[in-house]
């Protein structure tokens, strides 16, 4: 079907496959969803073949040795296409530059993320938000009424209810359930659950696993930094080499809104680097 969705986990030759059948079948509209930097002439053939690269999936970084896997299949498969190129002839036909596409012209799915933190990165303390800033829950709702908001269910909880006006779901792998919210195990299952997911956007909120988890696959951060230190239990994960901070949106005497982009993902010569 032309909406069908190919995610891809082995490079040159399963893309190339997908070609093909495209070719054969005459399937139109088809998405690609490759692994970061895996086998990126690939993505580039896909592209000249009409089918779009538009996500990637990242590793799993909280384990060294699923790391270490992806990096060495990475390499292999360049020895692959190397081997499918040089030695067995297979270079496919096309025309245009004979060079890959960048990262940076990838586009993830619409994933921001939204957060608010202190200067020791506290952002929240025995389930709770420890501090009250009415400003900052005016511009949250702002931003995301109307749309859908993605929590683990330890933030939900400490919520205690759906969120009104925003369809909200629960990132959980275990049997949650709440009436009027949607519980979904991994982010692939949001297509799925939410029929109209290109037409409106999902924000990332919480909690501290759940960042760790999804800021490699999220364009936008939107930060709120709290002007001072809290004592806490939860803290922001590390993002300052993933995103690059695009600009101040607001400054208050308590705290101050800054936007951040994923380096990865938009290309450099757009942002504009400053100092937070």
């Amino acid at each position: 079907p032309a909406d069908s969705i190919v995610r891809d986990y082995a490079g040159f030759r399963t893309l190339d496959s997908v070609v093909r059948a495209k070719i054969v079948f005459g399937l139109s509209g088809c998405t690609i969803v490759s692994e970061e930097f895996h086998c990126p002439r690939a993505l580039w053939i896909a592209q000249r073949h009409g089918l779009k690269a538009v996500a990637f999936a990242a590793p799993d970084l909280k384990s060294r040795r699923w790391t270490w896997r992806v990096k060495a299949r990475e390499h292999l498969a360049r020895v692959a296409c190397a081997l499918d190129l040089y030695v067995l002839g297979r270079n496919p036909k096309f025309s245009g530059p004979k060079e890959p596409i960048v990262l940076s012209s990838i586009a993830p799915w619409n994933f921001k993320a939204l957060a608010a933190m202190s200067e020791n990165r506290v952002i929240g303390n025995g389930n709770k938000i420890p501090w009250h800033l009415p400003e900052d829950f005016k511009w949250f709702k702002k931003m995301t009424t109307g749309q859908f908001v993605v929590m683990g269910r330890k933030t939900f909880e400490s919520i205690g209810r759906p969120l009104p006006n925003r369809t909200t779901l629960i990132l959980s792998r275990s049997s949650f359930q709440f009436p009027g919210v949607q519980t979904i195990a991994d982010l692939d299952e949001i297509e799925r659950a939410v029929p109209d997911l290109a037409d409106r956007q999902v924000f990332i909120c919480g909690g501290a696993q759940i960042y760790e988890q999804t800021l490699p696959l999220c364009s936008d951060l939107y930060l709120t930094l709290v002007k001072r230190v809290v004592e806490g239990d939860a803290f922001f994960p590390p993002f300052e080499d993933q995103f690059t901070l695009k600009e101040e949106i607001l400054d208050c005497p308590d705290f101050k809104i800054l936007h951040y982009q994923n380096k990865k993902i938009f290309s450099g010569k757009d942002a504009k680097l400053q100092s937070s």
